[in-house]
This record gives C-alpha cells, sequence and structure tokens, in this order.
C-alpha cells in the first residue's frame, strides 16, 4: 500500500509537473513568438507611418499647390470678363485694369497653365491697344486693320472660355454682345449709321 500510495503521488506530481512544464513552456513560447510578432509589427508600422507621411505631405502639397493654381485661374477669369466689361471705356478706367492686371502678373503668373498665361498676357496687349486697332479701322490706315480689329476682339471674347477648359470646368463662352443684344461690336457700342458710314 505504500508503494501503490507513493506511486499515485508521483503520477500526480507528474502530472503537476507536467502541467506546470506544458504550461510554463507554452507562455514562454507565446511570449517569445508575441514578442517576435510585436517587434515585427512594429517594424511594419513604422515603415507604413514614414511611407505615409511623405504621401501625405505631397499630398498637402500637391493640394495646396493646386488650390494656389485654381485661384489664379479664378482671378484670371475675373480679369478677363474686367477686360470684356471695359473694352470701349475711357483710358482711366483702362489704366485701372492695368494696374491691376500688373499686380496679379507679378504674384499669379506662375501658377497659371502655359494656355491660360499665353491667353490672359495676349489679351491684355490686344486690350491696352485696342483704341489704335479701332482708331486703324476708322481712318482706313491699313488694308487689314477690320480683319486685326475682328480678331483682337474675337480673341478678348474666348480668353474665358481658354481659362476654364484649362482647369476642367465648364467652358465660359462670351458670345459676340450683339447677338446677346448688348450692342456691342469689334467697332464699339453698335451705331449702324456710323458702321455703315465706314465701312461704305
Amino acid at each position: 500500500m505504500a508503494l501503490e500510495l507513493l506511486l499515485l503521488i508521483i503520477v500526480v506530481a507528474g502530472g503537476i509537473l507536467h502541467l506546470y512544464l506544458r504550461t510554463f513552456v507554452k507562455s514562454t513560447v507565446e511570449k517569445s513568438v508575441g514578442h517576435q510578432f510585436d517587434l515585427k509589427l512594429e517594424g511594419f508600422k513604422q515603415v507604413f507611418e514614414e511611407k505615409w507621411k511623405r504621401v501625405d505631405r505631397k499630398d498637402r502639397f500637391l493640394l495646396a499647390s493646386l488650390d494656389k493654381k485654381f485661384k489664379a485661374h479664378q482671378q484670371a477669369l475675373a480679369l478677363a470678363l474686367k477686360i470684356h466689361e471695359t473694352l470701349f471705356s475711357q483710358n482711366n478706367e483702362k489704366f485701372e485694369v492695368q494696374k491691376e492686371f500688373r499686380k496679379f502678373w507679378n504674384e499669379k503668373c506662375l501658377y497659371l497653365s502655359k494656355n491660360s498665361r499665353q491667353a490672359i498676357w495676349k489679351t491684355m496687349n490686344l486690350y491696352m491697344n485696342y483704341e489704335i486697332y479701332l482708331t486703324n479701322w476708322r481712318t482706313k490706315s491699313s488694308p487689314d486693320a477690320g480683319k486685326t480689329l475682328e480678331e483682337a476682339f474675337n480673341h478678348i471674347f474666348l480668353t474665358p472660355a481658354i481659362i476654364t477648359n484649362d482647369v476642367d470646368i465648364e467652358e465660359i463662352i462670351l458670345e459676340p454682345a450683339v447677338q446677346k443684344g448688348m450692342g456691342l461690336t469689334p467697332y464699339g457700342p453698335e451705331n449702324k449709321n456710323e458702321v455703315s458710314k465706314l465701312t461704305a
């Protein structure tokens, strides 16, 4: 009976020891594997965060740049419309528009697309020389004066479409004002008698 008791104690102690060792080894292995996994996970996190920061920085820069480009195109459009509105105004109004254009050009021209930049620059030059084109047409100083005047007029009217096309929004096309009943022609406010006298 002592032997049986001893055997029973050994079996129970062995079972407890086995259970303890299995739990201890299992938890040690789990801790070791878990620790290695955590280390790898932390490494992946750091790499991901670094890449994300770079992408985020690029995106923020790109968004800021796009915002500035959009605002520059919006200002160019407003300026083109102002040029259109003051085309037949007195020179002092034109000089104010020219002053506004210079300020805009000095601050924003690099944010404009190539087409918009070229269109608004040409428009301003045509705008400032429009009186000369009109005078040349009235005095018939050049056989191409009428054609030059009409080309200048048409370019000024198409500039808003060029600008809006460059920012990929619906184009704003200003039809010749005479078609809208505004009474404007390349030759100035519509005066059929004056136009017919000058073209005759």
